[in-house]
């Protein structure tokens, strides 16, 4: 089974999710005791997570939705009742 090539805004979103999650492993990191390894990954993961959304920021904006067209129904003509 093939696998289609990430789209620009996928790769971008996924970059976001793994620069944010090291940036909160790395503040986890420093919490833990070791500060010095852990602010490394914390600055590292930031400037990744700039990079990030200023490159999710210039895919530009999404494709716009297209919505089908509905049909109207015909309006029926109400037949008159003829009385004599």
């Amino acid at each position: 089974m093939a696998v289609a090539p990430a789209t620009a805004p996928d790769r971008s979103r996924s970059l976001l999710v793994v620069t944010g999650t090291g940036a909160l492993l790395g503040i986890g990191i420093s919490a833990s005791g070791n500060q010095e390894v852990g602010a490394w990954v914390s600055v590292g993961s930031l400037l990744g997570l700039l990079y990030a959304m200023h490159r999710f920021g210039r895919s530009g904006p999404d494709a716009p939705l297209r919505f089908a067209k509905l049909r109207r129904k015909k309006k029926r003509k109400k037949k008159s009742s003829s009385q004599d």
